[in-house]
Parts: structure tokens; C-alpha cells; sequence
């Protein structure tokens, strides 16, 4: 059985856990993030800690980032209601 935060492959997304810290290349091999959308996230408030020169993100940290976006635009977070059989509108 694989560890949540381990991926069997490349492009294969992990599990960002409450109580783990993530040097910032894992954290963003777990999460998908790029560098220009760690960024955005790191100027819209996703805390990242440095330690000399090495950089980490604690899971809570990202969670509570992801708690207080906003629930609208691009960013909406997606619901089973929202997701329909035959498309939009039908």
C-alpha cells in the first residue's frame, strides 16, 4: 500500500497532510503547483518557511490557505452538485 503523500509515478498528485512539513520541491510535486502558481499562492497568503537555504510549507499552513479563498471565479470549489450526467444545463 502506497503512503498518502508518495506518488507512483510522475504527474500523479499526493496528499498535503495537516501534520506534516514538505520541503517546497515535494510540496509542489504533491500538489502540482508550478512555480508561477506557488507565487500567486505564496502572494495571496500561502506562508512558506525558510531555514537557511532550504524552504518548507507545513500542511496546516496550506490548508488554512485553501480554507480562506474565495469561493468564486477560477478558483470556485466544485461540488457532486455540481457535477452532472449530460453536461451543463441538462
Amino acid at each position: 500500500m502506497m503512503c498518502p503523500r508518495e506518488s507512483s509515478s510522475r504527474g500523479e498528485l499526493g496528499v498535503v497532510l495537516s501534520d506534516a512539513t514538505y520541503q517546497l520541491r515535494e510540496f509542489q510535486r504533491i500538489t502540482g503547483l508550478g512555480d508561477s502558481a506557488l507565487r500567486a499562492a505564496r502572494r495571496k497568503g500561502l506562508t512558506v518557511r525558510r531555514v537557511g537555504r532550504l524552504s518548507f510549507v507545513r500542511g496546516q499552513d496550506f490548508h488554512h490557505y485553501l480554507q480562506n479563498l474565495p469561493d468564486s471565479g477560477r478558483g470556485r470549489l466544485v461540488t457532486a452538485y455540481d457535477c452532472r450526467v449530460g453536461g451543463a444545463g441538462v
